[in-house]
């Protein structure tokens, strides 16, 4: 059931770009810039029929960026929950081109220790013991998601669905198909991206609830210039959309 009337203090919501997070400035209100830390404008707002206050910043592209501003608004802002919202690239056997993926899991692709002995993923802390492959995500935003029918504009002629699985994350935006397949073989992820791991990492770290919404605009690394140019910002609308509407599910006003 999800809870009523929920107090909150404050939900982060990330971008790695300005853009993704244009619907949200516009249907916002009280929306006053905060501070800047290296480039990052961080930004407070309001938005209808959600209690409390929202947190909004965008920082570039990559998981050091990611990673840099998840802290930072962790530490300036103490947040209840962290959600990413953008666009990713997704794997024919998992999704369609135009859905929404709504994380419950990242991994970090390119973390490789196979010469140690270790399985693709899994990395290492400063204690030497070994950290596993799989973040786990905020199973409130999974789950509230189930209980939502938000609008969404159609992408190439069919209204996207809602779908859940992992993030493959990967500080490249890789377009060589026989990686592509290499990656869904070892993770079975649904999505991947440059940003989603990095920040449920550092979200784990600091015991704060963390989710990852994304539109999917390529499948197995064929990036559509054509199609980018005239429909990103549709999938930077739905999936806002989509955080908007769990939002006023878990924040009612």
């Amino acid at each position: 059931m999800v809870p009523l009337k929920k107090i909150m203090r404050n939900i982060v919501i990330l971008s790695a770009l300005n853009s993704e997070l244009k619907l949200l400035k516009r249907i916002a209100s009280d929306m006053k810039e905060l501070d800047k830390s290296n480039g990052i404008k961080f930004s407070e707002c309001r938005l209808p029929g959600v209690r409390g206050n929202i947190v909004t910043g965008s920082f570039g592209m990559g998981k050091v960026l990611a990673a840099m501003a998840c802290q930072y608004a962790i530490d300036h802002y103490s947040p209840d929950k962290v959600l990413l919202v953008g666009a990713c690239g997704g794997f024919s056997k998992a999704i369609k081109k135009g859905d929404i993926l709504i994380s419950n899991k990242s991994v970090q692709a390119d973390m490789n220790l196979l010469s140690t002995g270790k399985m693709l993923g899994v990395y290492q802390g400063p204690d030497e013991i070994n950290r596993q492959r799989f973040t786990n995500h905020d199973m409130e935003v999974v789950e509230t998601s189930s209980s939502i029918n938000p609008h969404l504009e159609k992408v190439l002629g069919r209204k996207p669905e809602l779908r859940i699985g992992i993030i493959a994350s990967h500080d490249k935006i890789e377009c060589d198909k026989t990686i592509v397949k290499q990656i869904y073989n070892e993770f079975k992820s649904s999505g991947i991206d440059m940003e989603t791991a990095s920040c449920a990492i550092v979200c784990n770290c600091n015991d704060i609830p963390f989710s990852s919404i994304k539109s999917v605009f390529d499948l197995d690394g064929l990036f559509d210039q054509t199609d980018y140019v005239n429909n990103i910002e549709i999938y930077h609308r739905n999936a806002l959309r989509v955080i908007v509407e769990i939002l006023k599910l878990l924040y009612q006003v």
